[in-house]
């Protein structure tokens, strides 16, 4: 059994619940099939990788050089640091090809 807590939406406090999801990889197929265990893996794995998209196209990396540099990772990787601190062109850049969330990181700021 895995322990693990439970936030609830309404600010009420987290709660711990147990769960059999399986004590390692054979014991998860065993226990909830392959399918089900490869959908929740690409689940938290598109998580991961949108967050390697998102930190590469925010420091100004071109869709083109972030495509390129995620081919060659694998999730078991350590994401490379970037140095280059952001500019306003690359924030320009970012928010001028991504409208929407130009919109509400505007809002948020209000302005």
């Amino acid at each position: 059994m895995n322990k693990f807590t439970c936030s609830m939406k309404d600010g009420a406090e987290s709660e711990e619940y147990t769960y059999n999801f399986g004590k390692d990889m054979t014991e998860a197929l065993a226990l909830h099939g392959e399918t089900a265990v490869f959908s929740e893996y690409l689940s938290g794995a598109r998580v991961t990788v949108q967050g390697w998209i998102r930190s590469r196209r925010l420091k100004g990396k071109s869709r083109a050089e972030v495509q390129a540099e995620i081919n060659g990772l694998r999730l078991k990787d350590k994401l490379p640091r970037l140095s280059a601190p952001m500019t306003r062109e690359a924030i320009l850049q970012y928010l001028t090809q991504h409208p929407e969330e130009a919109q509400e990181l505007l809002g948020k700021l209000e302005i």
